[in-house]
C-alpha cells in the first residue's frame, strides 16, 4: 500500500536552509522567497537532501529542530536555484564518530502547481539516471 502522494527518490545533493525564527518570522509575508532572498542569505547553514519528492524532501544537518517548525529550503535543480518553505514533519537523531546528526522530513508549503510539476520532472530524472546504472 503506498502511503506516500508523490513519488520519491533517493539523491544526495547540498543544501542550505534556515530554522532561524527571526528571520522565518519576518518574512513569513513572502510566499516567493526570491524577493527576500539577499535578506535571508547570510542566515542560511549548510545540509544535505537525501531524498526528494513533489510533497518533501528529507534532510540531514548538524542543528537540532524542533517538529512542527517552518524552514526555509534553498537548492539548484536543474541549474536553476530554488526557494521553498517548509515544515519539519519529522525528526531523527543519529549518533556517529563525527557528531550528532539530525535527519528530518520536510513537507512543502505554499508550493505551486508549475514547481510541482518541475520536481516531479526531476524526481523521474534521477530514477530514470539510476536505473541505467
Amino acid at each position: 500500500i503506498q502511503r506516500r502522494n508523490f513519488v520519491r527518490v533517493s539523491c544526495t545533493e547540498e543544501i542550505l536552509y534556515t530554522a532561524n525564527e527571526y528571520i522565518t518570522n519576518s518574512v513569513s509575508f513572502s510566499k516567493d522567497l526570491k524577493a527576500v532572498g539577499d535578506e535571508i542569505a547570510k542566515y542560511m547553514k549548510p545540509g544535505f537532501m537525501v531524498d526528494l519528492s513533489a510533497g518533501g524532501m528529507k534532510i540531514t544537518c548538524d542543528e537540532d529542530i524542533k517538529e512542527g517548525k517552518r524552514i526555509i529550503l534553498e537548492f539548484v535543480m536543474n541549474q536553476r536555484r530554488i526557494q521553498l518553505w517548509g515544515t519539519v514533519m519529522h525528526r531523527e537523531l543519529m549518533v556517529k564518530p563525527s557528531g550528532i546528526k539530525y535527519d528530518y522530513g520536510v513537507r512543502f508549503d505554499h508550493i505551486t502547481e508549475k514547481m510541482q510539476e518541475l520536481i516531479v520532472n526531476h524526481v523521474f530524472l534521477l530514477m530514470r539516471k539510476s536505473t541505467k546504472r
